[in-house]
């Protein structure tokens, strides 16, 4: 069951970033956020433009989008483990 569920959670991932398509605004307004909270665009606009040689001056702001996100998820994860009973014993 967890591997369905984590392929699951992947593939909803993949088609919810820039990483098949470009971000539009053509889109709704809910999947651009969707598309925005989604640390995987800002990782796949990055490696397209290193690619492609069209690095923007918006790619610092990614980088700190990136780093903020980062440090959320490991608070929220160090969090949980402390708050789990896991033994390494």
């Amino acid at each position: 069951a967890y591997n369905s569920v984590q392929i699951l959670v992947i593939f909803v991932v993949n088609f919810a970033s820039t990483v098949f398509y470009p971000l539009s605004n053509s889109l709704p307004i809910a999947l651009r956020y969707l598309f925005l909270i989604n640390p995987l665009t800002y990782i796949a606009d990055a490696v397209r433009g290193a690619f492609t040689g069209t690095l923007a001056a918006t790619d610092g702001i990614q980088v700190a989008v990136l780093a903020v996100e980062t440090v959320v998820v490991l608070f929220l994860a160090t969090r949980a483990y402390l708050r789990s009973d896991v033994s390494l014993e």
